[in-house]
């Protein structure tokens, strides 16, 4: 039998001073009457999210403001989902006298509402991604592939693997850790899908599961390898399980 996990997950840090959810509706965040941007300008930002929680946290120092280079407001973050990457995007056509930087461990944004169709065989995980600097561009935009290891509130700075980045205003769309919802057994038993390599490895151990059942002699054993549980009946649940029976059936037919 495969585990499958769909859960939303709620578990974040918080390096935040002001934050705010987004869910599937739409959330708006503006900025304060003591932001050095022009309200005019900025008017709203919309940050959108498909499925799932992500923390949007802008960290704020007004005096770091006095000594911006060259009037440049500063501006990093870390995450390029949903959130970091409509972020990023608004800023930049707001704000052109700031300067963005986007930190991301990979160099791709990724459609994870669509992570179902690559677990089971009916999309490949190319066809959700896309390179972010096909998305982003601009003299004042930067993206760095690399993992933020920490936050110094004190210095208003990122720290990466191999430099240090001074900002001053910090966003955080690191995205969620799956919820298992204190369901017993889930957490160490189950797949989740989070990303790309967990769709591959879900459709691997489904396919691997099947082969062993064309062999297996005991019947109950072989009904058992090609059974598929799937927690969680949110949208993506729900759709996994869709798509999943019919991946089974076309191996099995």
């Amino acid at each position: 039998m495969t585990l499958l996990t769909v859960g939303v997950g709620k578990n974040l840090s918080r390096f935040v001073v002001r934050s705010a959810m987004i869910t599937r509706s739409i959330r708006m965040i503006t900025m304060s009457d003591k932001s050095p941007f022009s309200i005019t300008r900025v008017e709203t930002l919309r940050f959108f999210k498909s499925c799932g929680f992500v923390f949007i946290a802008f960290i704020y120092h007004p005096a770091k403001t006095k000594v911006m280079k060259e009037n440049v407001t500063r501006i990093v973050i870390i995450g390029a989902g949903f959130g970091g990457v409509f972020a990023a995007k608004r800023l930049l056509n707001c704000l052109p006298n700031a300067h963005i930087t986007l930190i991301n461990k990979t160099n791709y944004f990724l459609f994870i509402p669509m992570l179902h169709e690559v677990a089971t065989g009916n999309l490949c995980g190319h066809n959700l991604a896309e390179p972010i600097r096909d998305i982003l561009k601009g003299k004042n935009f930067t993206f760095k592939k690399a993992i933020a290891r920490s936050i110094d509130l004190r210095t208003s700075s990122v720290e990466l693997d191999d430099e240090t980045l001074p900002y001053d205003y910090l966003i955080l769309s690191t995205g969620s850790t799956t919820n298992f919802f204190g369901v017993p057994g889930a957490q160490e038993n189950s797949l989740t899908l989070k990303n790309l390599d967990d769709a591959m490895k879900m459709k691997r151990a489904v396919i691997e599961n099947v082969e062993r059942s064309f062999s297996e002699k005991d019947e109950k054993k072989r009904n058992h390898l090609r059974t598929s549980v799937v927690i969680g009946a949110g949208p993506t649940g729900v759709e996994l399980a869709i798509e999943m029976k019919e991946f089974l059936d076309q191996m099995l037919s």
